[in-house]
């Protein structure tokens, strides 16, 4: 928990930008951070890639069981606003699911979502131990979205690459062509900052652009769970993603048509199927 705070701290020191625009912003960041105590719930591997976690799960994992089961249209709309989809177009989550909620890594993620992986050559891309997503689904002409779910703000900053030698090679090359497909800062190496985020991009730029792949993003923050101390607020999670953006150096790219960040308050979910908010003195967004 401790490290989690100072790299934010250090993310901050290393930030090139004025210091009155992002001081608030750096505050909230680290109270919110500094508030958070998640502890991570162990994987159980069924399967290459197929990953199952056999204990009781809370935060962004049960928030987004819960919305996919119950009230997946609540997910579907928002999806396609933000890429302007047609109101028709049909979505298929295909993960996690019951009774199992799996999620799909490597070549596996592929295969759930109906890709040829043979012809993907994922493998060529990226070493064995590539992203868990959170969600996957199917939708109208071909298309594919990948979902990376966050319920408090601790999550951004994820763990460097935990690769060796030649898989981290690999790893960095990708990254590195991925910063420069986005003209990204060149001076943060993503494999030991904000890894997780870096290596999703990736992912994106791999099935968008070197495989014609009509492949969406989705970064899903939950606002309002209570049960790991959540933002309360969309704010909040915009002052972190706005620091996060900018000690990467990202703004408007060529996949930025293909991401998208969105909000969904905890209550809501609850509200769709039926049940009292959680707490309805947390303001909703």
């Amino acid at each position: 928990m401790r490290a989690k705070v100072l790299t934010i701290g250090r993310i901050w020191c290393n930030l090139k930008m004025p210091v009155a625009k992002y001081h608030g912003i750096s505050h909230r960041v680290h109270n919110l951070v500094a508030r958070t105590n998640v502890n991570s719930s162990p994987t159980v591997k069924a399967a290459m890639g197929k990953h199952v976690r056999k204990d009781r799960v809370k935060g962004s994992q049960s928030d987004l069981r819960r919305l996919i089961e119950h009230c997946p249209e609540l997910l579907n709309a928002r999806v396609r606003s933000a890429f302007g989809l047609r109101a028709d177009h049909r979505i298929e989550w295909v993960s996690p699911l019951s009774p199992d909620y799996a999620e799909y890594s490597d070549n596996d993620f592929l295969h759930i979502l109906g890709l040829d992986s043979d012809s993907a050559n994922l493998s060529d891309f990226w070493p064995s131990g590539g992203p868990h997503w959170d969600a996957l689904a199917k939708g109208d002409d071909d298309c594919v979205f990948l979902v990376e779910a966050k319920a408090h703000i601790r999550e951004l900053v994820s763990t460097p690459s935990s690769a060796r030698e030649d898989s981290l090679k690999r790893i960095a090359k990708q990254l590195e062509a991925t910063k420069a497909y986005l003209h990204a800062t060149e001076r943060i190496d993503w494999t030991q900052h904000f890894f997780q985020y870096g290596n999703r991009l990736a992912h994106l730029r791999f099935l968008r652009v070197d495989r014609s792949i009509p492949a969406f993003l989705i970064f899903l923050y939950f606002i309002g769970d209570t049960d790991v101390g959540g933002p309360s607020t969309k704010e909040q999670w915009l002052g972190a993603i706005e620091l996060l953006h900018g000690f990467l150096g990202i703004k408007r790219t060529k996949l930025t048509p293909f991401v998208t960040d969105l909000f969904i308050h905890v209550d809501e979910i609850r509200s769709n199927r039926g049940l009292p908010a959680a707490n309805d003195s947390v303001p909703k967004d």
